[in-house]
């Protein structure tokens, strides 16, 4: 997942349940990020820990069908994964 680290432009900004003022700093997600509110300061990816890191691909392959999650044409771990998380 894109992170940016940016600081607020101008007005306060509420974020989450807190309000940041101008040139206070916070962490968003690279779809929340908007110009006129924020100046990026950096990108960054961060890894997710979910419940599956475990899985095996036949292991994500059972979740799925017992979720009626349709993986389509994924083969791969990562491919099955990014269909059960809806990426």
């Amino acid at each position: 997942m894109i992170k940016f680290k940016v600081k607020v432009v101008d007005l306060p900004v509420r974020y989450g349940d807190k309000t940041f003022k101008k040139d206070e700093g916070l962490v968003i997600n690279k779809d929340e990020f908007h110009e006129s509110l924020f100046e990026k300061l950096e990108e960054f990816e961060q890894q997710v820990a979910n419940e599956f890191d475990e899985f095996s691909v036949e292991g994500l392959i059972e979740y799925a069908k017992e979720h009626e999650i349709d993986v389509g044409k994924a083969t791969t771990r990562d491919g099955i994964l990014k269909k059960i998380l809806g990426e």
